[in-house]
């Protein structure tokens, strides 16, 4: 037996499906541009016909099933497509923020490996012009000007080049600052959307536009970080530094910080032209930092060594000392060798010759062209405060006004000058200053290059993971328009169903039963 109103009840269940699936679409079509959200559908079951069991089993084996049921509202995701994502989003961040750092220390050289005109060349190469042109006439005070002044140049340049390397080491410690900031703040949003989504999903019901921000959330904290993270059957999400044997950022409701403690005792870069050592932030936890003094709170605890995504590329660009690991101190180191070699190069052959005699004064030797007083470095790089345009020492003998022994055309000490810029070692390779600028060049452009190459890589690694994931968490215009129509269709076939049940039941209510009367 069943009720009269048994058809009813699967018309309706039909009926109030459809309706919830053209609100899941319309939710869906309102949310195409918000970014990180992921489509829905619902997910049904059909309803078996009822079993009663007794002392006498009763089968109908005509009975209809009951209709529909509304079990959840699922996301379309694939957590595979995710964990690519995000993986190669780390490593992508890292050569994109490489990219932007190493950028602007090549924008310093303004070069191109193959251009001498550019940048810290051409002031070399005026400055070989000028003694060039003082080897040819060493007694004009125009062409010694202009030694003086192209060496001013020089100078300048690279002090120049100096501060801008110092103030991009500011500019990173900063960005590093400001991305453990904002680290933290993502790892306690993910803390507090953990709790939320549990809460919510108490009642069964899938918490999915939650679950939306939270994915994004890990997008962008995989970007920054390396992580690992896994749900427990519990629902409670947990995410690591690092694999998953490292140190947990977040364990469901609860977030770890990260903290920075300046590092007192050294500094990858030497102090700028004031005497200013730049500050320098190593990564701690910060259940290991005090946080009244912001001194750790037992000064062995190792620094967190980081070597992937945005955090890993500014600390290799900060602290990056050698030829395998370029960053900014390798770069000044090169800048330093150079301007050590300049100054030691050239005074110990100008110290040889012979200045002119100036304003009653004899001609002077022993004269130093570059400062050397202090070790030199590219923001101490300068000219001797005594040099003068007269103490340039072109001459290898004492240069004297004596009509019978004029020397002011001696230009033996400026061609040894001169031979500085083609010297070369023991095994014939060049060993001069425009020899030492061009490995800066070339160490410097190949980095850039390389850096180029492996950001696009990586770029298209991430585009092609991201279309996939898109094609399956997107929401397509198309196919929701298709969905509207299918669902609309289906709620009028419900509508229907219950209109021709209810045109059956007049029937039967109110013309069965009368005939004859």
């Amino acid at each position: 037996m069943r009720s009269t109103f048994y058809g009813f009840e699967i018309a309706k269940s039909g009926l109030f499906a459809s309706q919830q699936n053209l609100n899941i679409t319309g939710h869906n079509i309102s949310n195409v541009n918000t970014v990180g959200f992921t489509r829905q559908r619902l997910n049904v079951e059909s309803i078996p016909a009822p079993f009663y069991m007794g002392t006498i089993a009763y089968t109908d084996k005509s009975a209809s099933g009951q209709g529909v049921r509304m079990m959840y509202v699922d996301q379309i995701r694939d957590p595979f497509l995710d964990k690519q994502f995000r993986q190669e989003n780390t490593m992508s961040k890292y050569w994109e923020a490489q990219e932007y750092e190493f950028s602007m220390i090549e924008s310093l050289f303004n070069f191109e490996i193959s251009d001498e005109n550019t940048g810290i060349s051409n002031v070399f190469a005026e400055f070989y012009s000028a003694l060039h042109k003082l080897a040819e006439n060493p007694s004009d005070p125009e062409v010694r000007q202009a030694v003086l002044g192209s060496a001013r140049n020089l100078v300048s340049t690279m002090n120049q080049n100096a501060e801008q390397i110092n103030a991009q080491y500011n500019d990173i410690n900063g960005e590093i600052k400001a991305t453990v900031t904002q680290i933290n703040a993502i790892t306690r949003s993910i803390a507090e959307l953990n709790n939320q989504i549990f809460s919510y999903e108490m009642s069964g019901a899938q918490a999915n536009d939650l679950r939306d921000r939270r994915n994004l959330l890990l997008d962008e904290l995989a970007g920054y970080i390396p992580i690992h993270y896994e749900e427990t059957p519990d629902k409670y999400l947990i995410v690591r530094f690092g694999d998953k044997n490292g140190e947990q950022l977040v364990n469901h409701a609860k977030s770890n910080d990260l903290a920075l403690v300046e590092n007192k005792d050294h500094a990858f870069m030497g102090p700028d032209q004031n005497g200013n050592i730049p500050q320098v932030y190593q990564l701690y936890w910060a259940k290991d930092v005090d946080p009244a003094t912001g001194d750790l709170l037992n000064p062995a605890t190792p620094a967190i060594d980081i070597t992937e995504g945005a955090l890993g590329a500014y600390f290799k660009m900060r602290d990056g000392d050698s030829e395998d690991n370029i960053g900014l101190p390798y770069v000044m180191t090169l800048l330093d060798e150079l301007c050590q070699k300049v100054t030691t190069e050239f005074n110990e052959v100008h110290e040889q010759g012979w200045g002119l005699p100036s304003g009653g004064n004899p001609s002077t030797t022993g004269n130093k062209f570059f400062k050397d007083d202090v070790p030199v470095t590219a923001f101490n790089f300068a000219l001797d405060p005594d040099i003068t345009s007269d103490r340039i020492a072109a001459s290898s003998v004492e240069v004297v006004n004596d009509a019978d022994n004029e020397q002011r055309n001696n230009n033996v000490n400026a061609l040894a000058i001169v031979e500085l810029l083609n010297k070369t070692n023991s095994s014939g390779n060049p060993d001069n200053f425009d020899s030492v600028y061009k490995d800066i060049l070339v160490a410097v452009g190949l980095e850039m290059s390389h850096i180029n190459r492996m950001n696009t890589n990586q770029a298209v690694v991430l585009a092609n993971i991201d279309n996939n994931r898109r094609s399956v968490s997107g929401v397509s215009i198309d196919e929701e328009i298709t969905n509207i129509i299918k669902f609309g269709h289906s709620y009028n076939a419900a509508s229907r169903v219950i209109t021709a049940i209810d045109e059956q039941l007049e029937t039967v209510i109110t013309k069965m039963g009368i005939v004859g009367r």
